[in-house]
């Protein structure tokens, strides 16, 4: 009985602690998005560029345009967008 008691406590504590414990800063986001060029060539310049300018990015983690062979520069009907969170296994 008192061992239960004792682990109740200890979770108790943790809980407030963690609720006590450090606050993340909100982040403030930009509402406005960046205009985008409408011929593709243009837009995977657009994206080198601006991945080179954005520092500490590791190899190979940057954003980019897999295109299907055959296809460079033209929309296919099965376009594809990945995003960081979802990267598809070749």
């Amino acid at each position: 009985m008192i061992f239960g008691s004792f682990i109740t406590v200890i979770f108790i504590t943790l809980f407030i602690a963690y609720l006590l414990g450090p606050k993340p800063p909100i982040p403030k986001y930009d509402l406005i998005l960046p205009a985008l060029p409408d011929d593709l060539k243009e837009l995977e310049d657009f994206i080198e560029k601006r991945e080179k300018e954005t520092p500490f990015i590791r190899p190979d983690n940057n954003a980019r345009i897999i295109w299907h062979k055959g296809s460079e520069y033209k929309k296919t009907p099965y376009s594809w967008f990945t995003s960081m969170v979802f990267q598809p296994v070749i």
